[in-house]
């Protein structure tokens, strides 16, 4: 069965919310050989430009958790 929500297999599919927290604006400056580096410094320095990224993320989108996508899959993905 097809309607504007999408196909939830006659009832039997339950909704599906999806967020994303990225840091493009970071990530995507580094080579490949950051894929490659564990010196500590670098990992520590990742962990905390994630933990900026993920509070300011909850900070906008909390409201949203269980009622909405914060994510456009085929704006971001496809």
């Amino acid at each position: 069965m097809t309607s504007t929500s999408g196909y939830d297999h006659g009832g039997r599919l339950r909704r599906l919310y999806i967020h994303t927290i990225g840091a493009e604006e970071v990530m995507a400056p580094l080579g490949v050989s950051s894929k490659l580096n564990a010196d500590w410094d670098f990992l520590c320095y990742l962990r905390k430009i994630g933990y900026q990224h993920a509070e300011a993320w909850i900070e906008k989108n909390y409201d949203q958790i269980g009622k909405t996508s914060s994510c456009d899959i085929e704006t971001v993905f496809l």
